[in-house]
């Protein structure tokens, strides 16, 4: 059997299981309180650099999540969460929070590695996280894709998930613009202090 038909097969057995709708709550009550508890850890160090960060990722997330809302169906939150169509502030709050984690870690730990470096270490890390978070929100029917999205998977699914295995290289690239976006505001238009 050849790898690619066993990776089809994969897709194909894992089904979708819908989250009750307490553990839906859960899940964003604990999306909320990571949120306000990164972002007030900052204030109260009175982290400039930080509070930077997290404004620059939701603008450039917030940005993105408006350009793919037609290729990707959030589903299942409760409707006080939705802010523009189908985009969720619980979502946007969670990529948040994993692109300022990692910009943050990586720039502690690696702050002696050249720009490019980090770079590939913040897609790494990101990934890392995204990936599986992806396929959790797919099994548990949070998250769905566009027809013209889910007809240019190949047939080819991430091992045991529903989610197409082009979500594993599409994730770095998609992130590539946000934190582009988030460095680039770093670099020119917070320059105003360190």
């Amino acid at each position: 059997m050849k790898l690619c038909e066993l990776l089809k097969m994969c897709g194909e057995h894992s089904s979708v299981t819908t989250l009750s709708p307490g553990t839906v709550v859960f899940l964003e009550f604990l999306i909320i309180v990571l949120f306000i508890a990164w972002v007030g850890r900052m204030v109260w160090k009175k982290d400039r650099k930080g509070i930077r960060d997290v404004i620059g990722a939701a603008i450039a997330i917030v940005l993105f999540e408006v350009m793919i809302d037609p290729l990707i169906y959030n589903t299942g939150f409760f409707s006080w969460s939705y802010f523009f169509h189908d985009v969720t502030f619980i979502l946007t709050f969670g990529w948040i929070l994993i692109v300022s984690f990692s910009v943050r870690m990586v720039d502690k730990v690696f702050a002696r590695l050249s720009e490019p470096k980090r770079f590939l270490l913040y897609l790494c890390l990101i990934d890392m996280f995204v990936v599986v978070i992806e396929v959790f929100l797919v099994k548990s029917g949070l998250r769905s894709y566009s027809a013209s999205l889910a007809n240019s998977r190949y047939g080819i699914y991430v091992p045991f998930t529903p989610v197409p295995i082009g979500v594993v290289f599409v994730i770095p690239a998609c992130f590539a613009l946000v934190i582009s976006f988030t460095k680039y505001l770093e670099k020119i238009a917070w320059k105003v202090r360190p």
